[in-house]
């Protein structure tokens, strides 16, 4: 007979925090040097907010994306979790254009 394990949805954000702090962080730097080096602005508490904003959105994103869609599939690769990847890479370039500020992707 098979058991079932429940988590909580605290530990469950914890745990999308701690895997998903790898691509958090690259998304973060990311946006810092986006920011700084290729749009030469160097208001601290624009780019504070900026990347803040993006690290709730996608932390809130890779959070519905792993409930809806990584129930039965493995969510990491290596170090990276895939729904905080997902979420991440479109966030950062999405809210950048919101800002206005140039990406390194000029495809948008």
């Amino acid at each position: 007979m098979q058991e079932e394990h429940y988590i909580k949805l605290f530990e469950l954000a914890q745990l999308n925090l701690f895997l998903g702090s790898v691509v958090y962080c690259m998304g973060a730097v990311y946006q810092v040097f986006a920011i700084l080096v290729l749009n030469k602005d160097r208001r601290i508490s624009r780019i504070v907010g900026i990347v803040l904003l993006t690290r709730i959105c996608a932390f809130l994103s890779s959070y519905m994306i792993w409930i809806l869609l990584f129930q039965n599939t493995d969510v990491m690769a290596g170090p990276i979790l895939l729904p905080a990847l997902v979420a991440e890479v479109p966030l950062s370039i999405l809210l950048l254009k919101v800002f206005r500020y140039k990406a390194i992707c000029k495809s948008l």
